[in-house]
C-alpha cells in the first residue's frame, strides 16, 4: 500500500509499504506536515480477492 497526503503544493508520497500481512502497523514521519487530505492506496491483496482497512489514525 502507499500512504499519501495532500498538502498546499500538492499531493506527497509519505509511505509505501509492500509484502504487508500484519493486522496493525503504525507509521511515525520524520517531520510534521500540515495535510488536509490523507489517502491510502491498495497495490497488492497478497493473493485476496479484497483489502479490508479496520481504521486509519492520523495525530499530530
Amino acid at each position: 500500500y502507499q500512504l499519501a497526503g495532500l498538502t498546499a503544493g500538492g499531493w506527497q508520497e509519505l509511505v509505501v509499504n509492500s509484502g504487508n500481512y500484519q493486522r496493525h502497523v503504525i507509521h511515525q514521519l520524520p517531520n510534521p506536515m500540515s495535510l488536509t487530505t490523507l489517502r491510502l492506496i491498495i497495490t497488492a491483496t497478497n493473493g485476496a480477492n479484497n483489502a479490508r482497512v479496520c481504521e486509519i489514525r492520523a495525530y499530530s
